[in-house]
């Protein structure tokens, strides 16, 4: 994709707010999932949830079809990663659930990620995109330690201190450059 003039995208980060596919324990265990290959072992007796644009695209129903031979006995709209999807799953309104793999709730409600063996979802790294005019090589050298710095399993806890725990977004992010030696002395 190309960038409006002006703009310019650094390195990315080891982070991820990639799209995951989600199940309770309960269902992994019941219906044997650990995979989306898994998955089309129950063609036609689960529901999927998510977000609109999910019945029609590759990272969604048409891509577990294509390469994994997966069908579903429903699809129900819902939100991204929100409230809607999240309740359906806790509900068994849905089986599987189009999350994002920083969502807090996943590891709180100790829901189950389903691995895609076959590369369906693309990785979705952090990248910063800059202002080249604005970025010197003290901007651009900061953002590469932070970059190198924040994983996905750490972006997601410091989205639970805010989402969940209600933490003031601003200390967090101070605390955690702090901790991680990204802020002057």
């Amino acid at each position: 994709m190309a960038l409006p003039s002006g703009l310019e995208a650094l390195s990315y980060a080891a982070a991820e707010d990639k799209d995951v596919f989600c199940v309770t324990r309960e269902a992994a265990r019941k219906y044997g999932l650990r995979s989306f290959a898994d998955l089309a072992k129950q063609n036609g007796k689960l529901v999927f949830g998510g977000p609109a644009e999910d019945k029609n695209r590759v990272v969604g129903l048409v891509g577990l079809k294509d390469r994994y031979g997966v069908t579903f006995k429903e699809f129900k709209a819902l939100d991204a990663s929100g409230p809607l999807v999240k309740g359906a799953l806790k509900k068994g309104d849905v089986d599987v659930a189009n999350l994002f793999s920083t969502d807090p709730d996943i590891e709180a409600n100790d829901w189950v990620i389903l691995a895609d063996p076959k590369a369906l979802i693309p990785a979705q790294h952090i990248v910063p995109v800059v202002r080249a005019a604005k970025a010197d090589a003290k901007v651009r050298k900061a953002l590469a330690r932070l970059g190198g710095a924040l994983t996905t399993r750490e972006l997601a806890r410091l989205n639970k201190l805010v989402s969940n725990d209600k933490k003031d977004p601003d200390r967090v992010a101070a605390d955690w450059a702090a901790k991680n030696g990204l802020t002057k002395k």
